[in-house]
C-alpha cells in the first residue's frame, strides 16, 4: 500500500503528546540536560543517610523541571508513539533551534556574546519526537533557509535534532561543543547601567574546519 501522508502545523505536532516514559528516558540519556547532576549509590552508615543524597535530590529536581517542559500523554490520549510514523519532515525547522540552554562557563550560566535565545519547550518536544522516529528505524528531515543565525549554540541544537551520532565526534553535550568551537575568555564588560564586571565572553571561534566537516555530514546546502 502507498504510505499515508499527513500534513500538520507545528502546533498540531506539539499537541500530540508522547508517553511520559519516553520523555523521561530521553531526558535522562541527554547529557546536555542532566550532566550537571549525579546520583546516590551508597549508604553512609555513620551518618545514617544515603551518600550523595543532595546529588540525588538535585537529579530528581532537574528531571522534574525538564519533564514539565513537555506534554505527556494521559490515559485517554492517543500517544505519538502509537501513530506509526516512519518519516518526519519539518519545514521552517529553525523554530526548534533552542532545545538546550547555554552551558555554565567559569561559574557563569550565560557567557556574554554567545547569543542564545533561551530554552524552548516546543524545541525539546520536537527533539524527542525526531529521535523517537529515528529509533524506530525511520527518517527525519528538516527544511530551513536559516539553519542557524544568532548563536553557535543553535548549530549544536540543530545537529542534535537531526542526528544521534554527535557523541562519535567527541561532542556529547552542549558544553563540550561550546568548549570545542568557541574561544571564551574573561573580559571587563560595561553594562547598560554603567557598572563594570569581569565575566566570561565569547571572543572568537576555533576548529572551524572540523565543524564544517561535521556539518557537511548532515546538512545539504543549496544556494
Amino acid at each position: 500500500d502507498a504510505p499515508d501522508l499527513i500534513i500538520m502545523t507545528a502546533g498540531a505536532l506539539e499537541m500530540g503528546p508522547m508517553l511520559r516514559a519516553t520523555h523521561k528516558a530521553y531526558i535522562e540519556s541527554n547529557p546536555s540536560l542532566m550532566s550537571s547532576v549525579g546520583t546516590a549509590d551508597a549508604f553512609d552508615d555513620r551518618h545514617r543517610k544515603l551518600a550523595g543524597h543532595k546529588e540525588l535530590a538535585k537529579y530528581e529536581a532537574s528531571l522534574s523541571r525538564q519533564l514539565r517542559r513537555v506534554g505527556s500523554a494521559t490515559d485517554t490520549d492517543l500517544p505519538f508513539e502509537a501513530l506509526g510514523i516512519d518519516a518526519l519532515i519539518a519545514d521552517e525547522v529553525h523554530m526548534y533551534k533552542n532545545s538546550h540552554s547555554v552551558p555554565r562557563v567559569y561559574g557563569e550560566s550565560s557567557p556574554k556574546f554567545l547569543g542564545s535565545g533561551g530554552e524552548s519547550n516546543r524545541a525539546l518536544d520536537a527533539l524527542h519526537k525526531f529521535r523517537y522516529v529515528r529509533d524506530q528505524g525511520g527518517t527525519t528531515v528538516g527544511l530551513t533557509a536559516t539553519f542557524f543565525g544568532n548563536s553557535p549554540l543553535e548549530i549544536f541544537n540543530m545537529l542534535a535534532l537531526h542526528t544521534d551520532v554527535l557523541d562519535s565526534y567527541g561532542i556529547p553535550d552542549v558544553g563540550t561543543f561550546v568548549a570545542r568551537f568557541c574561544v571564551i575568555e574573561p573580559r571587563l564588560i560595561t553594562d547598560a547601567d554603567g557598572s563594570v564586571e569581569y565575566v566570561p565572553c565569547v571572543i572568537g571561534f576555533r576548529n572551524l574546519d572540523e565543524l564544517r566537516s561535521i556539518l557537511a555530514q548532515h546538512v545539504i546546502r543549496e544556494t
